[in-house]
Order: structure tokens, then sequence, then C-alpha cells
């Protein structure tokens, strides 16, 4: 198995949370698709908010809104809107 440097991994994941389609992302940064399963069910398994699939709306999951709600509910709107930034996702709508 190829070994990554915690940073190009670090990069990925954190375009992985934007970008539900993990095909056309191991195409983009030539990493294999199982490599990139891995490292998002690792990240979900540490809480980072992660679009789930190709297969529901913008990626997210009832679990993952869930999460989102749980993560946002004692925010004020300030810390809210820079959560929202953070994650580049609009959770009002969830």
């Amino acid at each position: 198995m190829k070994h990554y440097p915690k940073e190009r991994k670090d990069a990925v994941i954190a375009k992985m949370a934007n970008h539900p389609s993990l095909p056309q992302l191991a195409e983009q940064e030539g990493i294999s698709l199982p490599t990139l399963y891995a490292w998002r069910r690792k990240a979900r398994e540490q809480g980072i908010l992660m679009p789930s699939g190709d297969d529901t709306p913008d990626g997210w999951n009832s679990a993952d809104k869930f999460n989102a709600v749980l993560q946002t509910a004692s925010m004020n709107e300030a810390q809210f809107a820079e959560f929202c930034r953070a994650n580049n996702r609009t959770l009002e709508k969830y």
C-alpha cells in the first residue's frame, strides 16, 4: 500500500468534505478509490462532517444532518456562520 504524507492526506480529506464524488476526486488526485473510501470512513469515525456518498442530495444522509445539528445547537449566529463557512455547506436548510 502506498504511503502518503500527512499533509497530502489532510489536504485531500479537506477536499473530500466539499466534494462528494469520490471517483472524480480519485481521478483528479491520482489516489485509488479504495484509499479515498478508507480515508473518508476514518474521518467520519473521528466525527468529521463528510458527505456520505453520491446517492443523496448534496451527499448528506440523515445521520450527517443530525450530527451537524448537534454540533451547532449551542452556537451563536457568528459561530454558526463560521462553522458553515468552514464546512462549505449551508446547514440552515437541514
